[in-house]
């Protein structure tokens, strides 16, 4: 696992100390103001910069769950309706692995669903190759 958390955490070498990981997974957030559904877009073991909710502001107090996992943490910066979150306690490298391979797998069904779309679009004519 060594080898596999390292070159997660040099995917994208910036001006972090973290690399972060892409995902995009349906997340909730919640605050004193209350309960929003949102997308996680990306996560590193201390935050996450996520989608969805109105009305967040810096130090805000939040909560963020994604499939079974949840953390708390502190609004750090927000644009438009992106906010970054600064965890209170890091995420376990197993977490950060976990949470890569449910982005990798996607929907069940979804990439089956989408393939066949694109079979009947090109069976009827809709779509050229």
């Amino acid at each position: 696992m060594r080898g596999q958390a390292q070159g997660l955490l040099n995917l994208e070498r910036g001006s972090r100390r973290q690399s972060r990981l892409s995902v995009h997974l349906p997340a909730i957030v919640t605050t004193a103001e209350g309960t929003h559904q949102a997308v996680l877009l990306d996560l590193s073991l201390r935050g996450a910069r996520f989608q969805g909710g109105s009305g967040h502001q810096l130090g805000q107090r939040a909560i963020l769950q994604w499939h079974t996992y949840e953390a708390l943490g502190t609004i750090c910066w927000f644009e438009d309706a992106i906010c970054g979150l600064a965890f209170d306690a890091a995420l376990s490298i197993r977490d950060l692995l976990d949470t890569r391979n449910l982005d990798r797998a996607g929907p069940p069904g979804l990439k089956r669903e989408a393939v066949r779309r694109m079979a009947a679009a090109f069976v009827s004519g809709g779509v050229q190759l």
